[in-house]
């Protein structure tokens, strides 16, 4: 695909992209934490903020010429990466604010921001992977409705392993085990990467060997 196909893709799906729902959610993601009255709230009600953050972020993948656009020549994984980016740019500003609104209703108390913000990333990607397998499914190809019930039936699964003998995950930043949110994290960012593979795209194996057997049968009709 050559440079002036790309500019042409990614200009509809930069003005397509729908921004405003997480921008939305990212910012009422800080209001439990300003009705937090003491640090230890705010550190606990950082997860709430991340589920919050979560319900707008699937509506930036939604793409009502996907079905169109899948048979143009055009490379989803680039469209899907354009608008994934955009999408950084306004959740890491929303962010920010949300870090500056918990260090000051922590009142000069130390928080485990870092931690968080791994948990914050791994909830955001895990209800991106909900939403596209949601396009691959529906109808009308529109997964963002999806990012909701995801980020709600996660804070179930999560409330529900912490009451385990040994929780597999920690729930909240600094409790046990918390890091293994790493691998959640990691996990879900492969999983972004085969979800946005072109649906008529073969594996790259598959397409050597097929690239094999026609050099073959070439070879053989030559001779």
């Amino acid at each position: 695909m050559n440079i002036p196909t790309i500019r042409a893709s990614l200009r509809p799906t930069l003005a397509a992209s729908r921004l405003w729902p997480a921008a939305v959610t990212a910012l009422l993601g800080c209001v439990p934490l300003l009705v937090a009255k003491e640090p230890e709230d705010v550190r606990q009600l950082l997860v709430l903020t991340s589920v919050i953050t979560s319900f707008g972020v699937g509506f930036a993948l939604d793409d009502p010429a996907a079905v169109t656009l899948d048979a143009s020549p055009t490379v989803r994984r680039l469209r899907i990466a354009t608008r994934v980016a955009l999408l950084a740019v306004v959740v890491g500003a929303a962010t920010a604010v949300q870090v500056a609104v918990a260090m000051n209703e922590a009142a000069g108390s130390t928080l485990p921001i870092g931690s968080w913000l791994v948990e914050h990333a791994a909830f955001v990607s895990l209800t991106l992977v909900a939403c596209l397998i949601a396009q691959r499914t529906l109808p009308d190809h529109m997964g963002g409705a999806a990012a909701a019930p995801t980020s709600l039936f996660l804070v179930v699964a999560l409330a529900a392993q912490s009451m385990l003998a040994e929780p597999l995950i920690g729930q909240f930043p600094g409790s046990p085990r918390f890091g293994n949110w790493w691998y959640v994290l990691g996990a879900a960012v492969l999983a972004l990467g085969v979800l946005t593979r072109d649906p008529g795209a073969r594996p790259w194996r598959r397409v050597r060997r097929a690239d094999r057997h026609a050099s073959a049968s070439t070879t053989n009709l030559r001779a």
